[in-house]
């Protein structure tokens, strides 16, 4: 969900002045100790729960106004909503009413504090849709605060015990426990030891589906229980959490490491949020997560599961999530994240496409090094030789709706330096350990262009690995108006758009018909190069559609990776062939 729109912070600590545009539902955060990743949540903190830390500390003008900063002391936090989030609205809600009547998209709200004696003084300025900005009357002011207070900012430092968390998290879960066990028909008229047992059973169908997905990442446990009164002198009352060992021990939390407690944290968050939607108690509509490197004490498998798990969190569609990070895990399972560096000793941030920051911040020694053909290690991935075919691709896996369970990636994406059709052999003969070290469920698959002729060397790279193959692009699919000198992905593009972007002197037909068009054979590398390059950008920026030739192939490179998958049926949850 793109609840968040854009942030924009001003003059808040290491920020001068900073805007994160085009935020997605999950927007990983990367850059160095001290360049103020942790600012930009911190001032989310001040914008959603009016204080700056997880200690409940409000704005404080000598610690957090920017000391070398010449603007007049005022510290702002503005953040622009989508509000195409299908919520409901409540009849006196005039703020929402006014927004939906007006058909607007976004609804922006400037928090702003400036300094005085007496303390910070706060103003409070919106505008709807296109709407000049202006400052909130005293009724609209308490509207913009309580769509603001409908969210759930849950920010979650890195430096925090997540027990601690968990603990006091948990309790709010007390209401809806009880709720819930008062729709037992047996409730009125059970004794107190048949009342606990019940509360018991409530709590532990509610904490199942928590329980598996812990167990999944953390393979030291056998299961998380609830922790409830046994008797009734206990119910006045806690609730908390055992996790059981796999010698059969219940313990809380605390007496387990702190991945371990960080990995339950964020289920327990996820658990948390969907209770509090069920009820409605304090009427959250939803959530933003602000969490700080959680890759803290996360050996390498449960830092990979935790990554693939938030990811999947962020999916919900009343949930946005944004991490800061050192680590590639967090990164790669992301469509883009914000590189975050310091100039003039103030934060700025880059967006870049995730792949990209993973490049970036590996040269600037931020993450670990790894490498390219082991990112994306969760997914299948399929590989083609040039950026130009993956644009093509991508938007012809738009345009046929299909929701891939594959990475796409290109050799010259992996490493600038190759090129041509014999890249693809020698590196993968270069790089036979990492093939091999793929995942069983995410097998490695080569797609060919149509006229290849190099299947036995690339088949002999891949048999290392029991699931990896090289694919070849079905030449029964190409558009039967191009002919055979229009090599690769070109051939299954439209006629039209070839004939519009291609130099009339390249184009030759039979003396006798005017199809299939043919390529003039002398046309220099570059410039062949470039032409490929235009049509990709014209097809992946939207100026030309795919096309149905191009919808099939796409269709037909789905059905091939599920075909590799299917051995895999287990792990997939679909049955198996025999």
């Amino acid at each position: 969900m793109q609840l968040i729109r854009s942030v924009t912070i001003r003059n808040f600590r290491s920020v001068r002045q900073l805007t994160l545009t085009d935020l997605d539902d999950y927007s990983p955060i990367v850059g160095l100790n001290g360049t103020g990743k942790s600012n930009i949540l911190r001032a989310l903190n001040l914008f959603f729960n009016g204080v700056v830390d997880e200690s409940g500390s409000p704005l404080d003008f000598r610690r957090d106004f920017p000391a070398r900063s010449k603007d007049k002391r005022v510290v702002s936090v503005e953040v622009t909503f989508s509000t195409r989030t299908g919520w409901k609205v409540r009849g006196a809600d005039r703020l929402m009413s006014e927004v939906l009547s007006s058909g607007a998209d976004r609804l922006t709200v400037d928090r702003s504090w400036s300094y005085s004696a007496d303390g910070p003084r706060e103003r409070l300025d919106y505008s709807i849709g296109d709407q000049p900005r202006q400052e909130a009357s005293s009724d609209r002011r308490d509207e913009l605060l309580s769509y603001i207070r409908s969210i759930e900012f849950r920010y979650v430092p890195n430096h925090v015990r997540p027990a601690d968390l968990i603990a006091s998290e948990i309790q709010t879960l007390r209401t809806y426990l009880f709720q819930r066990l008062k729709l037992n028909p047996h409730y009125r008229a059970a004794a107190v030891d048949e009342t606990l047992a019940g509360l018991d059973r409530v709590a532990s169908d509610l904490i199942a589906p928590l329980s598996q997905r812990v167990v999944r990442g953390a393979g030291e446990l056998t299961g998380v229980n609830p922790d409830l009164p046994k008797t009734l002198a206990d119910l006045v009352f806690s609730v908390g959490l055992q996790m059981i060992n796999r010698a059969g021990d219940a313990l809380a939390p605390e007496m387990h490491g702190s991945g371990t407690q960080s990995f339950l944290l964020m289920h327990v968050l996820d658990l948390l949020d969907r209770s509090s939607r069920g009820q409605n108690f304090g009427w959250r509509q939803a959530s933003v997560w602000a969490i700080e490197e959680r890759e803290s004490f996360l050996h390498s498998g449960l830092r990979g599961r935790y990554a693939s798990d938030l990811a999947r969190y962020a999916t919900d569609p009343r949930r946005q999530v944004l991490t800061t990070t050192h680590e590639d895990d967090f990164v790669r399972t992301a469509r883009s994240a914000w590189l975050v560096s310091l100039e003039g000793g103030a934060t700025v941030a880059d967006r870049m496409a995730a792949r990209d920051a993973i490049g970036r911040s590996d040269r600037l020694r931020i993450t670990s090094y790894r490498h390219p053909l082991l990112n994306y290690p969760d997914d299948p991935l399929v590989l083609v030789e040039g950026r130009s075919d993956a644009k093509v691709l991508e938007a012809a896996v738009r345009a046929s709706g299909i929701k891939p369970r594959w990475r796409l990636a290109s050799l010259d994406g992996l490493d600038e330096r190759l090129s041509g059709g014999d890249a693809a052999v020698k590196f993968l003969e270069s790089n036979l350990t990492a093939v091999a070290s793929r995942a069983d469920s995410a097998p490695l698959l080569v797609l060919r262009d149509w006229e290849d002729r190099k299947e036995a060397s690339i088949d002999r790279a891949l048999a290392l690995h029991p699931y990896s193959k090289r694919l070849r692009c079905p030449e029964q699919d190409v558009n039967p108006q191009l002919g055979e000198t229009f090599r690769g992905i070109e051939r299954y593009m439209l006629t039209a758009p070839i004939r519009s972007r291609t130099q009339p002197d390249w184009l030759v037909r039979g003396v006798s018909r005017e199809y299939p068009l043919e390529l003039r054979l002398r046309i220099r590398e570059n410039e062949k190069a470039a032409w490929k390059q235009a049509l990709a950008d014209a097809i992946s920026n939207g100026q030309e559609i795919p096309g149905d030739y191009l919808v099939r192939l796409a269709k037909w490179l789905n059905q091939q990776v599920e075909s590799a998958l299917q051995p895999l049926s287990p792990f997939f949850g679909v049955v198996a062939a025999p």
